[in-house]
C-alpha cells in the first residue's frame, strides 16, 4: 500500500518520511480516498454525508497502514469517516442518591 500511495502521490521515499510533506498530502476528499482504497458507494455516500459536518484528513502514511480492500480494517474504522458517527444518542442522566 505504501508503494501505491508513493507513486499516486509521486513521493520519494525521503518526502514520505517527512512530515511537512505528510500534513501538505492529507487525504481529505471521497475523490482522493477512493484512488487508493476500495469503496462501495454506499461508503463513498456515507462519507460525504459525513463530511458535511466534520473534516477528514489521512496522512498519507496512516493511509498505507489502511487494508484497501477490507471494509472492517481497524485502521481504515479509525480514520475513515461513516455516516453512523452522525446519529445522536440521547441518554438519560443518572444522579448519585445522595
Amino acid at each position: 500500500m505504501k508503494s501505491k500511495i508513493m507513486n499516486y502521490f509521486n513521493a520519494s521515499e525521503e518526502e514520505f518520511s517527512d512530515w511537512k510533506w505528510q500534513y501538505r498530502h492529507r487525504i481529505e476528499t471521497v475523490e482522493e480516498l477512493e484512488k487508493l482504497i476500495q469503496l462501495s458507494e454506499t461508503e463513498k455516500e456515507d462519507i460525504k454525508k459525513a463530511l458535511e459536518v466534520f473534516p477528514m484528513a489521512i496522512s498519507p502514511y496512516y493511509a498505507s497502514l489502511i487494508d484497501p480492500t477490507d471494509p472492517n480494517c481497524p485502521i481504515r474504522m479509525q480514520a475513515v469517516p461513516s455516516s453512523a458517527e452522525l446519529k445522536k444518542i440521547f441518554l438519560g442522566t443518572r444522579r448519585s442518591p445522595m
